[in-house]
């Protein structure tokens, strides 16, 4: 009996100590699973109105035989509303694959954006700020805008319900003056040209949207412009990181790998139960045999 009672004992202890290690397991993952802190300037229960053209575009930033890599895709259109249907862009999340050993990128900044927008009905200027460069709006920054946890958009202009029969060339432009990488060390590096402008024409012709790029730089160098993407060979050397991983920044992935513990502790604790029922079981039939 005495012995029955000290594997007893020593049962209970054990199972207070896995108790206790998924306890604290399940806090780790409340605390690590919580949603990033996004910073989004545009609401994300709105899409663009498929009832007039939307296109892509994606910046590619690439550090070539370094191994980091970001890419930002955009999405022209036109927001959609009830009465005006303004034009402009949004951002999806940044994405950024950071190369070995080297500071991660941890997103985008500039010293200005500008923004231009351009509609017309017919022959007839609804409002157009491209054509004679004047920008509707305007940001200056000197830290991150564009990240995995960070984006932003902008739509200008009054197209209204009753201009939409009459609308035949539409578009949106953006005019980058420095682009720049920025890193975790607190380092930024302007790559590409010193003004990148890309932007979206929509025109109707026979009753069929048709889209063009616009796509213009100050310089060619180390810029290539593709059908609806831009890509940026960044040369300049990416400093050593002090350790050695590797920081995807994707703002779901850590969610998914550490709540995964947190969907088998159901099943921890019920083969727990059960090898306990069935060892107290035995030794009960064991002692009165």
């Amino acid at each position: 009996m005495q012995r029955y009672n000290q594997d007893i004992r020593r049962i209970l202890i054990t199972v207070v100590v896995i108790a206790a290690l998924l306890a604290s397991m399940i806090i780790i993952a409340a605390v690590f699973s919580e949603q990033p802190q996004i910073i989004d300037e545009e609401p994300d229960d709105y899409v663009h109105w498929t009832g007039l053209p939307t296109a892509p575009l994606t910046i590619i930033i690439d550090s070539g035989a370094q191994g980091t890599q970001i890419i930002g895709n955009l999405e022209f259109g036109f927001l959609n509303n009830t009465i005006v249907f303004p034009i402009g862009f949004y951002e999806d999340w940044l994405q950024i694959h950071n190369g070995f050993n080297k500071t991660d990128a941890i997103g985008l900044g500039y010293d200005a954006l500008r923004y231009y927008s351009f509609a017309y009905l017919g022959e007839t200027r609804l409002y157009d700020g491209w054509t004679n460069r004047t920008s509707g709006s305007w940001t200056s920054s000197d830290s991150v805008e564009w990240s995995p946890m960070s984006k932003s958009g902008m739509h200008m202009g009054s197209i209204h319900e009753s201009d939409l029969d009459n609308l035949t060339m539409a578009g949106f432009v953006l005019e980058y003056e420095s682009l720049k990488v920025y890193f975790k060390d607190g380092t930024n590096v302007v790559c590409g040209p010193t003004n990148l402008t890309l932007g979206v024409n929509f025109t109707l012709v026979d009753d069929e949207w048709n889209v063009e790029y616009i796509f213009e730089a100050s310089s060619m160098d180390d810029i290539l412009f593709g059908t609806d993407s831009v890509t940026i060979q960044f040369t300049q050397e990416i400093q050593p990181a002090d350790d050695d991983d590797i920081d995807t920044n994707t703002p779901d992935m850590v969610e998914r790998i550490i709540i995964l513990p947190g969907t088998a502790i159901p099943i921890i604790l019920g083969v727990v139960i059960i090898g306990v029922i069935l060892v107290t079981g035995r030794q009960q039939r064991m002692d009165r045999e």
